[in-house]
């Protein structure tokens, strides 16, 4: 069997300029922090768990408490309700996570650097239900490697297995690349802005969408 895991925004659905917006006016919001001019692949952890203990130590010179990081989950999660309408799909997401959903040969897991509540909200904004799957989030664990390594133990003691035949990783970002190196786990980029950047950071394995189901399956196998 092989596992199928994916990153959420920006690689299933064309979420990232609400997240982002929504994230840094968060910060502005509940903190002064102005963020207009952060680039995220400057940080170490580009999860939201490590973005914020990351802005913290930089901007405010301390660790965030407990209280102070589930307020901004808090405050962050209305911004993206409001702003849920601005959220889409990447074309044939739904229909390719559906199909594969239905295959013995394959299970499919969610990791992502996002908090799960809203991966969640963002999700079911375009009609694609993580409940059924397993999900591993900013919750679980500040570093990206360590969301997916969660997701791949979870998803072998679901099925009663040590390992599986392959892991394939789906994601848009630099730091989805560089992780899956780290980890020596096979990664399918997904450029649907078609901004070239994964392919100048050395990834041979790209697509735009999701709208060639048959190609896809190909390069898994």
């Amino acid at each position: 069997m092989k596992l199928l895991i994916f990153d959420i925004d920006g690689t299933i659905i064309d979420s990232v300029k609400v997240d982002d917006d929504c994230f840094k006016s968060t910060f502005k919001k509940l903190h002064n922090i102005d963020l207009s001019e952060a680039n995220w692949n400057d940080f170490k952890h580009v999860t939201d768990t490590g973005l914020t203990i990351e802005i913290f130590k930089k901007w405010l010179n301390r660790k965030p408490t407990s209280l102070e990081i589930e307020n901004i989950k808090q405050e962050f999660y209305q911004q993206v309700s409001l702003n849920s309408k601005k959220i889409l799909p990447i074309k044939g997401a739904n229909e390719f996570i559906n199909l594969i959903t239905y295959n013995n040969g394959l299970d499919i897991a969610f990791a992502t650097g996002g908090w799960g509540e809203t991966a969640q909200l963002k999700s079911n904004a375009v009609g694609l239900h993580l409940d059924k799957h397993t999900l591993k989030s900013s919750n679980d664990h500040f570093k990206r490697d360590k969301i997916i390594e969660l997701a791949i133990e979870e998803a072998q003691n679901k099925h009663k297995i040590n390992s599986f035949d392959s892991v394939v990783y789906f994601g848009d970002g630099l730091w989805d690349f560089k992780t899956t190196s780290k980890l020596g786990i096979d990664f399918i980029g997904v450029d649907f802005l078609n901004n070239g950047k994964l392919q100048k950071a050395g990834c041979s394995t790209i697509i735009r969408d999701f709208t060639n189901p048959q190609y896809i399956l190909n390069l898994i196998q």
